[in-house]
């Protein structure tokens, strides 16, 4: 298992803030280059009065040469669930795979807190795939490729999320224009 942060300053509200990262994510994708479709599946309140969103993201990147024997351009598709905390003003989060779902686990959870320039948000995540084994592929071979992708992924997820959060805020300064 791969371990993941990053942190973020936004010059807004901490409701903007919050909203335009999990909320109002959908026009996000005119701002980030390697995502092609963010589509909010379902939003629905719980009885706790968090806010439980489902997110559609289909992703467009390089796959190295060494992973593309496991790795395929349709694999960069997934599902996000998020269950923001309004209260809290906390997000816990969980992405779903669209492929090897039960092998590739990816949570975490994102904190919103004052800061003297706005609002800052601290993203804490967990990566790891647990596979070892694929019908036609030697488990030697699998093994090996799951080393080099877990720390692999790892390293394309902390950029990917700067982005989404440069995003959001590039979205953010572009309405306040308005």
């Amino acid at each position: 298992m791969d371990k993941f942060g990053i942190k973020s300053v936004f010059p807004f509200s901490v409701l903007a803030t919050f909203d335009a990262t999990c909320k109002n994510i959908e026009p996000l994708v005119d701002y980030i280059p390697n995502v092609t479709l963010i589509q909010i599946k379902e939003d629905h309140p719980l009885e706790d009065g968090r806010q439980r969103r489902y997110v559609r993201f289909h992703g467009d990147a390089a796959i190295p040469a060494i992973a593309r024997a496991i790795l395929k351009p349709e694999m960069l598709r997934w599902h996000e669930e998020f269950l923001c905390d309004y209260n809290n003003w906390e997000v816990n989060w969980n992405i779903i795979t669209d492929v090897f779902t039960e092998h590739v686990h990816c949570s975490g959870k994102t904190y919103y807190r004052e800061h003297p320039d706005g609002i800052e948000v601290e993203l804490q995540g967990e990566f790891s795939i647990s596979l070892d084994h694929i019908p036609g592929i030697p488990s030697v071979i699998v093994r090996k490729a799951v080393q080099i992708l877990e720390p692999m992924i790892v390293k394309l997820i902390t950029p990917n999320l700067k982005e989404f959060f440069e995003a959001a805020k590039e979205k953010l300064k572009a309405d306040a224009m308005r």
